[in-house]
């Protein structure tokens, strides 16, 4: 039986990979967080160790280790994962600095790290994928991803909203998956440029918070990150990849649009990333190529066990036919590099009313 362990006993843990875990079947050996009644609560459901260390958990020699602990640990104790773990699937993003990112690449020797990207595994996207690879619209030059939540600000005050915890805000959160996914449908082109815009709140000491992700009592402290980015990023062979996301935009429902621009034709998928909750959705692909238009709706699965499912799957050697595998070490240091070289030359005009 496969035994894997996670770290970091939080939203993403509780509601996203043990799901995946018992669909799957792999056998939780160990949860740690800094709060042992939050690793308890892990442990409680598909048994194994509550532990309050990295160290302790890995000392089961797991198959598997999941890193899903604030941003600014994901590097260092993805190299402590790398010692005891077979694989390592680490939350996005990989590093939160341009030293962070250096020091892996001199440190990881093998392919046993990889990034989470779950949205990889959606019937939707896989579809999409799928036909750019038969040559439906040419070859792919231009993706646009959008990708607006109403009010989906993730725990303000904790360290979410908290540069030197977690990077930077909705571009590093929910715009490294719009970046992965982008990159992906180009053929994960290096990049040459990018030029960032974010924007942040007037007043950002009081936020609304997202529904689904409630803030804690302990909650309530710094907020210093942008609540919306845009990015333009110029890629080899003169491909573009243009992202614009938010957490609370000013919008009638979350949404997430995906357009591809292709030599022979063109691409749209109308869909939702993440799990916000939603009354009714139903993603549309539509393909206007070289077999006339084509239009096809998808049924809408809100469940994190099928994406994250699909994602370990694969990572443990599971075919998923139409599927990629899950992000590569070399793909998750390209998309931290595109925002950490964002970021450093980014505008960040703090506006009223713009998210």
């Amino acid at each position: 039986m496969t035994t894997g362990v996670i770290i970091g006993a939080g939203w993403v843990a509780q509601n996203c990979y043990l799901p995946a875990f018992k669909k799957l079947g792999i056998s939780l050996g160990a949860a740690a967080d800094i709060s042992i009644e939050a690793a308890k609560r892990l442990t409680e459901q598909s048994g194994g160790l509550a532990v309050t260390t990295i160290e302790e958990a890995l000392l089961q020699r797991p198959d598997i280790c999941v890193i899903a602990t604030p941003n600014f640990l994901h590097a260092r104790q993805s190299l402590e994962a790398l010692i005891y773990s077979g694989l390592v699937l680490c939350e996005k993003p990989l590093a939160v600095s341009l030293g962070e990112l250096a020091l892996l690449k001199t440190a990881v020797l093998d392919d046993r790290l990889h990034i989470s990207t779950p949205n990889r595994f959606r019937p939707d996207v896989i579809a999409l994928m799928t036909a750019i690879k038969r040559g439906n619209i040419g070859d792919p030059l231009r993706v646009k991803i959008t990708w607006r939540r109403k009010s989906g600000i993730p725990r303000p005050g904790s360290w979410y909203t908290n540069t030197a915890l977690s990077g930077g805000g909705a571009l590093i959160d929910i715009g490294s998956h719009a970046i992965d996914c982008g990159m992906m449908l180009l053929g994960f082109p290096q990049c040459r440029s990018a030029h960032v815009l974010k924007a942040g709140l007037s007043d950002p000491d009081c936020p609304p918070g997202a529904d689904w992700m409630p803030s804690r009592a302990q909650d309530g402290g710094c907020f210093d990150v942008e609540c919306s980015g845009r990015g333009n990023f110029g890629l080899d062979a003169g491909k573009l990849l243009e992202v614009d996301v938010s957490w609370n935009a000013i919008c009638g429902e979350d949404k997430t649009i995906i357009e591809v621009e292709g030599t022979a034709g063109c691409a749209c998928l109308k869909t939702l990333f993440g799990y916000a909750p939603v009354n009714s959705f139903a993603p549309i692909l539509t393909i206007w190529g070289k077999e006339g238009k084509r239009e096809s709706v998808f049924s809408f699965t809100r469940s994190p066990a099928v994406d994250f499912g699909g994602m370990l799957g694969a990572l443990l050697g599971q075919k998923n036919d139409g599927a990629p595998g899950p992000a590569t070490f070399n793909e998750g240091i390209e998309v931290a590099r595109m925002i950490m070289n964002g970021y450093q030359t980014a505008e960040f005009p703090w506006l009223a009313g713009l998210a």
